[in-house]
């Protein structure tokens, strides 16, 4: 049975109006039931077009999907950055950048008393999550963040833009990996538009270099493995756990990565050095929606090294799975998923880094992550309570999130799918 075009959009409309409900709030002005209403109504949706398009075994045609996966980021455009403060901290790099050429070297706070451009950058500066910490963002991050203030200085919207851009090419690259059926849980995914095209994180950009390293290995395209390798690096330290798998016996792509990591990194060395960077003061105690390490604080660094070994266990067999059976492509979700569950921090945009791989060989576990981790938001800044402080979350909502997530990954054990069943094997080379 095929559908026409019109009848697979018709879940597009519905979810188009969720997204378009949810530009309409200022900035952290929306309050946690209306945004679960939005965002859970278009996961619903997501979640029945993907299932009638498997019953039917039908498969939407790019330009639809494309032109939907483009509406909804627009109105995330369009729309306000909602409960996420982030991007006060990339305006305040690209201004930082363009005009000053300081990056890395001074915290924000070192500027509290200094005079501001402007009324709208002094706002930017106060709104700033821990002032007293440096920038964490790479290189790559910062080229972006200067072309959005030379943009339009002190808007949201053009990083907006630009990550959505990327979004959408990561929507492009998972076309050319697998069937458009699995790729309209990447595409379609009301987590990835949230954090994406409504609050400007980068991640987007990251996973789409990460990702384009994937389909240039595939294609033996040895150069352009260890320049977009080295692009991801450069936007963000979480892609470096996929680089011993993709430069393995790649003499040419190691040069190409590391001449392009040098370049890419050459203009701020000077900087890196002359202070603390941002990664080492965030990473050294810093808990959030993480069960093990919330529930067990005095053993942190106990947890911490034995997370690690588990997930160097996993990185291991993924290893050698991959090796073993000779598949195109690495199961980066494991990887990921390991590596989620092994940090003492997981912020729900982490998530991009799992989902475009997830939508390779899909799992309920994943897309239930997908839609559980947004319990995170769920602490006492969002709620207003007198009894969690402002990064905290209730027990209740730690406990739904897991669970839901554990009750997902056991049903995926149990049921034991067969392969092809979902068509989620790559596409040949």
């Amino acid at each position: 049975m095929a559908y026409p075009v019109s009848r697979i959009s018709l879940f597009g409309l519905p979810s188009f109006l969720c997204y378009g409900y949810l530009s309409q709030f200022e900035i952290n002005e929306a309050s946690l039931l209306q945004m679960a209403v939005a965002l859970g109504v278009a996961a619903l949706l997501q979640l029945v077009a993907w299932y009638c398009c498997w019953r039917d075994n039908f498969y939407p045609t790019i330009p639809e999907l494309v032109f939907w996966a483009i509406a909804f980021r627009l109105l995330g455009v369009y729309g306000n950055p909602i409960l996420e403060d982030d991007f006060y901290r990339y305006l305040w790099d690209g201004y930082q950048f363009v005009e000053n050429g300081v990056v890395y070297s001074l915290a924000p706070q070192h500027w509290f008393d200094s005079a501001i451009a402007t009324p709208a950058f002094e706002h930017v500066l106060d709104s700033i999550n821990n002032p007293h910490i440096a920038t964490i963002y790479g290189p790559v991050c910062q080229y972006v963040f200067g072309l959005s203030y030379l943009l339009a200085p002190a808007e949201a919207w053009p990083l907006q833009l630009i990550f959505s851009v990327f979004d959408v090419g990561i929507v492009l690259l998972l076309c050319t990996l697998t069937n458009t059926r699995n790729v309209l849980l990447y595409a379609w995914c009301p987590l990835v538009i949230k954090e994406v095209a409504f609050t400007a994180h980068v991640d987007s950009m990251a996973v789409f270099f990460l990702l384009a390293a994937c389909v240039a290995m595939i294609k033996n395209r040895r150069v352009l493995v260890g320049g977009a390798l080295a692009l991801a690096v450069a936007s963000k330290i979480f892609a470096i756990l996929l680089l011993p798998l993709l430069l393995y016996r790649r003499k040419l792509s190691i040069l190409a990565f590391g001449v392009t990591l040098i370049l890419l990194y050459a203009p701020f060395l000077s900087e890196l050095r002359a202070n603390e960077h941002g990664l080492s003061a965030m990473a050294s105690g810093w808990v959030f929606n993480a069960p093990l390490f919330l529930l067990l604080p005095k053993y942190f660094v106990q947890l911490q090294i034995l997370t690690f070994i588990l997930f160097a266990g996993i990185w291991c067999f993924s290893a050698w799975h991959w090796r073993k059976n000779g598949d195109v492509l690495p199961r980066a979700d494991w990887i990921y998923a390991a590596f989620l569950l092994a940090i003492p921090a997981l912020n729900p945009w982490y998530l991009i880094w799992l989902l475009p791989f997830a939508a390779l060989k899909p799992s309920l576990t994943a897309w239930t992550a997908s839609v559980a981790v947004l319990f995170a938001y769920v602490i006492g800044l969002n709620i207003q309570s007198d009894d969690l402080l402002a990064y905290q979350q209730p027990l209740w909502a730690l406990c739904l999130e897991y669970g839901l997530v554990l009750t997902a990954f056991a049903f995926d054990l149990a049921k034991q799918r067969r392969p092809n069943v979902n068509g989620g094997d790559l596409k040949s080379a």
